[in-house]
């Protein structure tokens, strides 16, 4: 029998917040459309995955603040859909097959899927220092936000980068709130959600009060050559009948070079429980008790600002579930050129070396080309 060994989730996009933030410091409203095929082979396993992602995401200020200590507040929604390429498996199906410890991109669920990860009222506070959001929520896009993690139409392909392959609450979305409040150089976070939401808007779920909790502090400083920022994160989650609880620690830096055309980061996490209680557990639960990688990026290759090049290290550690089925540690590396044509679309050369279950080198070249528009009105 096939064991899938991933959590069942969708892409991650801090990418998506970004263009909120930027559409609200216009004061504009916003509707980015975005169409993603992906496709990716296995040389040693002889398998390959493909599929397309299509994301709508939508900004609109639907309170203006009065100029004291409340600000605008904003409805933001992301929806979002899935499906492979022709015949083709998703990457969950793919890395079992070349005996991977994570998917090579985030598209992991079979068939064609519809979703919506964030429904949510954003208000901002005290001179933009605060902010809250309440609602349908995905608390991975408000931490650990780095360039090219968290979002894998843009950056890197790997799911142990683009998602965190032990945290559990990356992969959860449901009903909750979330905060977060700056000072100049620090930041604290803060959310809870659902952690059982087995529908878009799960009211009864929540009732149940089976919670995520995430909590991040960390500094980062703004200087002449570049930012700098380092952070750390703890989540708690609870029981579910289908997985046991967890409490897992996230370790995040980067570090600008060069007046930020070189950059370096990277994020560490290590995972307590959180142990698959029954058979439909095995796919919501997470492979791996530590995850780590550090990444290098070169924004500006070569002088072109149109282009991006960027290579990470990663390196995973199996659970007791999966070590019992054979899998040692494993690491590997990543690197893509990344190349603008025009201005709605990209095209992302990429190549993946990850050591497999037999000791072997799995060779896993790809190709993403994305397309996106961006209307501020």
């Amino acid at each position: 029998m096939t064991v899938a060994l991933v959590a069942v989730a969708g892409t991650a996009h801090s990418q998506r917040l970004e263009e909120v933030d930027k559409a609200d410091a216009a004061g504009r409203n916003l509707l980015q459309v975005a169409f993603t095929p992906l496709y990716q082979k296995a040389i040693e396993a002889g398998e390959d995955t493909g599929s397309y992602e299509l994301d709508i995401v939508g900004s609109l200020v639907a309170f203006d603040g009065d100029g004291g200590f409340f600000g605008d507040g904003r409805i933001v929604l992301w929806a979002l859909a899935l499906d492979n390429l022709g015949n083709l498996h998703p990457a969950s199906v793919m890395a079992v097959k070349a005996g991977l410890l994570w998917p090579t991109n985030d598209v992991v669920v079979p068939g064609s899927t519809t979703s919506l990860p964030l429904l949510a009222w954003a208000q901002r506070c005290a001179d933009d220092r605060l902010q809250v959001w309440a609602g349908k929520l995905w608390p991975h896009l408000f931490f650990v936000k780095q360039n090219l993690t968290g979002d894998n139409p843009v950056g890197f392909m790997s799911r142990l980068i683009s998602n965190d392959m032990a945290a559990r609450y990356y992969s959860l979305t449901g009903l909750g709130v979330f905060a977060e409040y700056s000072g100049k150089e620090w930041f604290v976070k803060g959310a809870f959600v659902d952690a059982q939401a087995g529908a878009e808007l799960d009211v009864s779920s929540f009732a149940e009060g089976r919670w995520a909790w995430v909590a991040e502090a960390g500094w980062r400083a703004e200087r002449a050559s570049g930012a700098t920022s380092l952070s750390a994160l703890v989540s708690v989650v609870d029981d579910t009948d289908d997985v046991e609880g967890e409490t897992a620690h996230s370790l995040a830096f980067s570090h600008d070079l060069a007046r930020s055309e070189h950059t370096v980061f990277g994020r560490y996490t290590y995972r307590r429980g959180g142990a698959p209680l029954t058979e439909s557990g095995v796919p919501l639960s997470k492979p791996l008790d530590r995850s780590a990688f550090v990444a290098w990026a070169w924004n500006r290759p070569f002088g072109s600002d149109r282009q991006q090049l960027a290579a990470a290290l990663v390196y995973g550690e199996p659970i007791e579930f999966t070590a019992a089925l054979g899998f040692n540690n494993q690491y590997g590396v990543e690197v893509f050129w990344k190349f603008r044509v025009g201005e709605w679309l990209e095209i992302t050369p990429d190549l993946q070396l990850v050591r497999n279950r037999d000791n072997h080198l799995e060779i896993v070249p790809g190709l993403r080309l994305r397309l996106a528009k961006t209307f501020g009105f």
